[in-house]
């Protein structure tokens, strides 16, 4: 006997939970708070999350609490929103941003600065010792 395609068996519930085709789209039968297969609780989390992402903004920030006030119960979320979060991660890989708070993580132009800073630093510096030489 074959395995199902859907992480839920065939022919029982996670079956009749499934995305159905209609004439307008794509529909899920059951509200959020009735669903009980994990395969399905899973995938409808899925695009939960990537909603939410696209209507974060610039820097969205999405959390297992949306997903609570978007109408699942907390047992489900407990059960299938961490691999919710990390299949939508999988599929939508993020570019690893550079910040220039850790010693070890240069910015992308910072020779660029350093060289500012030194055409800044050098005339600055001998002003100073001028300055000095001139006092003592």
């Amino acid at each position: 006997m074959l395995q199902a395609a859907h992480p839920a068996d065939t022919f029982g519930r996670g079956y009749l939970e499934s995305r159905k085709a209609v004439d307008d789209g794509y529909i899920w039968p059951f509200a959020r708070h009735e669903m009980v297969s994990a395969g399905a609780i899973t995938e409808r989390m899925v695009e939960d999350v990537a909603a939410l992402v696209n209507d974060g903004g610039d820097a969205p920030c999405v959390a297992l609490v949306d997903l609570v006030r978007l109408g699942w119960l907390q047992a489900q979320v407990d059960r299938c929103g961490a691999k919710a979060f990390a299949l939508y991660e999988a599929a939508h890989p993020q570019p690893r941003a550079l910040t220039g708070n850790r010693s070890t993580v240069r910015r992308s132009g910072w020779r660029q600065e350093a060289a500012c800073f030194a055409l800044l630093a050098i005339p600055f510096g001998l002003w100073a010792r001028a300055m000095i030489a001139g006092i003592v």
